[in-house]
């Protein structure tokens, strides 16, 4: 799909949605002190430096059964934002087990859904988030299945962890939504469009928390508190006394600020690390370092990641990559037997030549007049014994999140930069590559 259909089908149900949205319902941001669950605490964004991820952590229908008609909650979510440099726009169906199993959500009188993205986790890169939140609910029947069949069927053509590419089924899923909520079995409950500031001090200041979208009005409250607990909503006149809330329709949706990704290997840039490696140890070490390369750029222009965090993951992977190389040296040298015990026995050696590496590319960065990249491979080198998981290696080792997790930490402490120049270690990474 062209980037202009893509635009004009997503034009289209935003114009059906700004159709549906009515703003005389309940829909607030509960307050934090309302928020009763251990360790919740209202986080603020600031540009390029955590991601943000937004959750459906409820939504509840009140009549699941109306005479001999069956209906199940439908959440329809678009949220805006800045990514890759323009504005993205992601709708989102809530959720895929209903599109797989619509009967099984009905159950007597009330319907409810619990906990499942919306969008993210995506890094924050300033400017305003935009987020529409609409509940519906869909009547159970033959034509409501084909529908929900066809979106699931868009929904399972993509993975979620890189949101490049969720982009190229936003415009067939946006076109697919529009149909649905033209219909006449599905009917709206509620909906609205938040818009969130990054400025500090704003009253829509974007930060973590909790919103609630409520098919009904304060009144129906009857003075009572709303409160959150376990990501569920509750009501009643204080803390100790709560109940949890069935009044009307509602959808709860948190915004969670995240310090750090855990999911680096579900990423693309990872498969060109699987690749490198085999091809350390099948004896191709040329084309291994090619696919290193490949590994850095594509980790350089990764949208998915903060510059911070694309930066030390470059240092990450070239740590990785020499030792592997050198584990791979060691494994060809003794016989098979012996490799695990040479391997552990020759740690020292191993990494003095992995570290040599290392201060052969922060002599590139020094030649280069590169003062920042030469700063930080040189860290590198001098601490390369305090980086944890680069010992024990065999070709059966993953490299695994955990690992990654571990290692960024302990890089991290020795880039204190925010604002790294990504482009720059890239350029060094490449050209040290093919000069050893």
């Amino acid at each position: 799909m062209s980037a202009t259909t893509m635009a004009g089908t997503l034009g289209k149900l935003l114009e059906i949605l700004k159709g549906h949205q009515n703003e005389q319902k309940l829909c607030m941001r509960i307050p934090d002190e309302q928020v009763l669950d251990a360790g919740m605490q209202s986080q603020s964004f600031e540009e390029d430096n955590a991601y943000f991820e937004i959750r459906l952590s409820e939504m509840f229908i009140r009549d699941g059964r109306v005479m001999l008609r069956s209906f199940v909650p439908l959440t329809v979510a678009v949220t805006e934002f800045i990514y890759d440099g323009s504005r993205a726009v992601v709708p989102f169906i809530v959720g895929k087990q209903i599109l797989k199993s619509v009967e099984q959500y009905v159950n007597g009188e009330s319907v409810e859904y619990k906990n499942t993205s919306i969008a993210g986790p995506i890094p924050y890169l300033g400017g305003k988030v935009a987020l529409f939140v609409g509940l519906y609910r869909t009547q159970v029947n033959d034509i409501s299945r084909k529908l929900f069949g066809l979106l699931g069927g868009i929904l399972s053509r993509f993975d979620a962890t890189g949101l490049s590419r969720y982009l190229d089924i936003a415009g067939p899923l946006g076109a697919g939504l529009g149909d649905l909520l033209g219909m006449k079995e599905v009917e709206f409950l509620l909906g609205k469009r938040d818009e969130f500031d990054g400025g500090a001090g704003n009253p829509s200041q974007f930060r973590s928390g909790y919103l609630i979208y409520m098919n009904g009005t304060a009144g129906q409250l009857k003075g009572q508190t709303l409160f959150v607990r376990n990501d569920s909503l509750h009501i009643g006149s204080s803390e100790s006394n709560l109940e949890r809330f069935t009044v009307c329709d509602y959808c709860l949706v948190k915004i969670e600020r995240i310090a750090e990704r855990g999911d680096y290997t579900a990423l693309p840039f990872h498969k060109l690390w699987v690749g490198a490696k085999d091809l350390i140890w099948q004896d191709q070490v040329e084309k291994g370092k090619s696919t290193f390369i490949a590994l850095v750029q594509e980790l350089a222009r990764s949208a998915d990641l903060t510059t911070k965090h694309r930066y030390l993951l470059m240092q990450a992977y070239k740590a990785n990559f020499e030792v592997e190389l050198q584990t791979r040296r060691i494994a060809t040298t003794f016989p098979p037997e012996r490799v695990s015990e040479m391997v552990r026995g020759g740690k020292s050696q191993l990494k003095s030549a992995a570290r040599e590496a290392i201060q052969a590319a922060a002599f590139y960065a020094k030649t280069a007049q590169l003062s920042e990249q030469e700063k930080s491979l040189g860290e590198l080198s001098k601490r390369f014994d305090k980086i944890p998981n680069l010992n024990d290696r065999t070709r059966e080792t993953p490299l695994t999140d955990e690992m990654l997790k571990s290692q960024l930490k302990e890089l991290e402490e020795i880039n204190p930069s925010s604002k790294p120049n990504i482009n720059d270690l890239a350029s060094v990474l490449t050209k040290a590559a093919f000069q050893l």
